[in-house]
């Protein structure tokens, strides 16, 4: 037996109502009320910091699946004659190296001190997609400083398209100093986000 806290009489432990005054035992409804609610926002709360942490780990993971796939697949970024570089998506191969190229147009205009280099390079698209290789451009540094492409050569164009499971070559001419002592050629393609080709000329 328990006594009513309201007017004292004796009743059963387990009432929940006093049979003598009407008072009920127990939390108040709106306390109830706001345990349930308490309880619904705490749920929602995991549910979505749970779902937005899933979201949040698939783009990271999507993110470092794209950016592996852009990387030479023996984690190499620089490149020797007919060495190959070779990603998810390209196989990319110097396999020519002229450091005094002389066959161009008698009227071209060459800088004084300068000298014409050819690199003729084989691209190799190994990937499902047909739109990665509408423009195939290449950048030379001699010296570590940007130089200029040669164009008064009958091909000293290397943009094709390449299909999926298809090949092209193509050659490319830049004006150098004569006393360059380093000259590199760097495959530039903007889907190769973060991921730099260097080929070593000299």
């Amino acid at each position: 037996m328990k006594n009513c806290k309201k007017c004292g009489a004796e009743i059963a432990k387990s009432a929940k109502v006093c049979p003598k005054c009407g008072a009920r035992f127990g939390l108040p409804g709106f306390v109830k009320v706001l345990i349930i609610l308490a309880i619904i926002f705490i749920c929602l709360f995991g549910c979505v910091a749970a779902c937005t942490k899933g979201a949040v780990d698939a783009v990271d993971e999507a993110f470092t699946e794209t950016e592996n796939d852009n990387k030479d697949v023996n984690g190499k970024t620089e490149f020797k004659l007919n060495e190959t570089f070779e990603n998810k998506y390209v196989k990319l191969t110097m396999t020519d190296v002229n450091l005094d190229f002389k066959n161009y147009s008698k009227y071209a205009d060459v800088k004084s001190g300068y000298k014409v280099i050819s690199a003729t390079f084989n691209i190799e698209n190994i990937g499902e997609s047909d739109d990665l290789f509408d423009n195939v451009d290449f950048d030379c540094y001699a010296d570590e400083e940007a130089m200029d492409s040669f164009y008064s050569v009958d091909d000293a164009t290397f943009t094709k398209t390449i299909s999926a499971g298809k090949k092209a070559s193509g050659t490319v001419y830049f004006l150098v100093p004569k006393d360059a002592k380093k000259i590199t050629i760097e495959y530039d393609a903007s889907w190769l986000d973060n991921v730099n080709i260097v080929y070593i000329v000299k």
